[in-house]
């Protein structure tokens, strides 16, 4: 009997043992994601109509000491265009900080005057929004930031095609209603 005491209080101690260590397992894990950023790329329009690169912290913590590269990965065109710019650029931007909610913005690449900012010919351009870079949460942990929009342009120019405006100012904003890349981020969390 005193054998069968025995087993049965290891097992019981073994077991509170193993789920206590799951706990604080979950609860580290917890802990840190409440201080770690999240760094996510969006496109959104002006007054004017123009369509801007938007990195959002989607996280719950700021993002210190960020550095952000924005990459314009083009499309090959056929036939070639002179009037184009023989590659497009990248856009840097250093922060100390990006809080919670934050937006570093983005001009596209392109001139206003010549009318390259516009949707459409942003659209025959860049074939997709490349992010990436490093940061450092609130306990001084390198993050590692890296993201992506492909034919993010085609999708505003199909927006604005579906709601009938044309390229320039308008109220139809970007992105369509429950298309918006930043919430399919936080709907994933």
């Amino acid at each position: 009997m005193a054998t069968v005491l025995l087993t049965t209080a290891v097992a019981f101690t073994a077991v509170a043992c193993l789920l206590l260590w799951l706990t604080v397992r979950t609860l580290h894990h917890l802990a840190e994601r409440s201080v770690r950023p999240w760094l996510v790329l969006d496109i959104d329009t002006d007054g004017a109509g123009v369509p801007t690169v938007t990195v959002t912290n989607v996280g719950r913590g700021p993002a210190l000491d960020a550095e952000l590269t924005v990459a314009f990965d083009e499309h090959d065109p056929e036939p070639p265009d002179p009037q184009r710019p023989p590659r497009l650029p990248q856009r840097f931007h250093a922060a100390r900080v990006v809080a919670p909610g934050g937006q570093v913005r983005f001009l596209p690449p392109g001139d206003a005057s010549t009318g390259h900012l516009a949707p459409s010919a942003l659209a025959a351009w860049v074939r997709a929004i490349e992010l990436t870079g490093t940061a450092t949460d609130l306990e001084a942990r390198p993050v590692a930031i890296h993201d992506r929009l492909d034919d993010p342009f085609r999708r505003v120019q199909a927006a604005r095609a579906a709601s009938g405006a044309a390229d320039g100012p308008s109220s139809v904003g970007w992105p369509p209603p429950g298309d918006r890349h930043t919430s399919d981020h936080l709907r994933a969390r």
